[in-house]
């Protein structure tokens, strides 16, 4: 399931994973499933994957890290995928407290689903001296 999701990755989440140091999508996906405890998919009708997502096992000061990496084919799922995400966006505020993680300001589509999620955005930064990203928080009720 990695090979074939990091294959059909979305050019945006690959753009992230390189900002971050990942050499290529696999590794990515690898790295973010090993520093989670739990770890989720989303398959089409077909059993195909639409998208992978974790929560880190490490908290941190900011909260416990979230990740979602998708396919081209979560657009065609949007519906299921919004109603999905915020079920178990819930489910883990009530769990685990405040969420995290960091979002390019170019990956337009994910802030969109993350402002529907109910996610706070922090100040802009320079994640790599060239690319700019914001620190994102959902705190619940989201």
């Amino acid at each position: 399931m990695i090979r074939e999701i990091a294959g059909k990755l979305r050019r945006m989440d690959r753009f992230e994973l390189k900002a971050v140091g990942c050499r290529d999508a696999e590794q990515g996906i690898r790295q973010s499933i090993a520093g989670s405890m739990i770890v989720m998919y989303m398959a089409d009708k077909n059993e195909r994957p639409v998208c992978i997502f974790g929560i880190s096992s490490e908290v941190y000061e900011q909260g416990r890290v979230i990740w979602c990496l998708g396919t081209d084919d979560i657009d065609r799922h949007k519906k299921e995928f919004v109603k999905h995400s915020r079920e178990i966006l819930r489910w883990w505020t009530a769990q685990y407290g405040q969420l995290f993680n960091y979002v390019s300001v170019q990956n337009i589509k994910a802030l969109a689903w993350l402002k529907r999620m109910g996610a706070e955005f922090h100040r802009p930064f320079l994640m790599n001296e060239t690319d700019i990203f914001r620190m994102f928080t959902i705190r619940g009720d989201g």
